[in-house]
């Protein structure tokens, strides 16, 4: 009977043994599938962060000036529409 019982607990531990590197291989597994997404959506995210500072840059030499010059347009008529509503 006691035999019985410690054969049923070593088997039981063994069991538990084998589960557990079971999980532990899993975790390792997860570790190294997350660190390698880390690595590769890193590069992809930097490069599309290069590529938005970039485009925003183009557009802002792009459309600087035609910018400034419609700012300036809009406060000259600005001014004449006040001269004019001044001058009735």
């Amino acid at each position: 009977m006691e035999n019985d019982i410690l054969h049923q607990i070593l088997k039981n531990q063994e069991l538990m043994f084998n589960e557990l590197k079971e999980l532990k291989h899993e975790v390792q597994t997860v570790k190294d599938t997350t660190f390698r997404m880390e690595i590769e959506h890193g590069d992809k995210l930097q490069a599309l962060y290069e590529g938005y500072i970039n485009n925003q840059q183009s557009i802002q030499s792009q459309h600087e000036p035609r910018i400034s010059e419609i700012e300036n347009t809009v406060e000259r008529h600005s001014l004449e529409i006040l001269a004019l509503k001044n001058a009735n």
